[in-house]
């Protein structure tokens, strides 16, 4: 059984896609980049409630998540994220 590892990334949002789900509650994908890399950020409902200010364009962010690969392309599930 594999055991789920959560990291830790900070770096600066450079988009946001807001969508709705199937049941009708506001989740979003964000871009987040540092110096280096970009990787796309998955905001689950639940998790988007309890820190909607932090997910502007241009905010510097720290993101507590796991990391999931989907379509090929990896994707970090946000537990919690703070404004830096």
């Amino acid at each position: 059984m594999s055991e789920e590892r959560y990291i830790s990334i900070a770096g600066v949002v450079s988009s946001i896609q807001r969508v709705v789900t199937k049941i009708g509650k506001p989740m979003l994908f964000a871009k987040v980049e540092d110096f280096n890399n970009s990787l796309e950020v998955v905001v689950f409902p639940d998790t988007l409630m309890k820190n909607q200010t932090v997910w502007k364009e241009n905010n510097a962010v720290l993101i507590l998540g796991r990391m999931s690969l989907r379509n090929g392309e990896p994707k970090l599930i946000c537990e919690s994220a703070t404004e830096l």
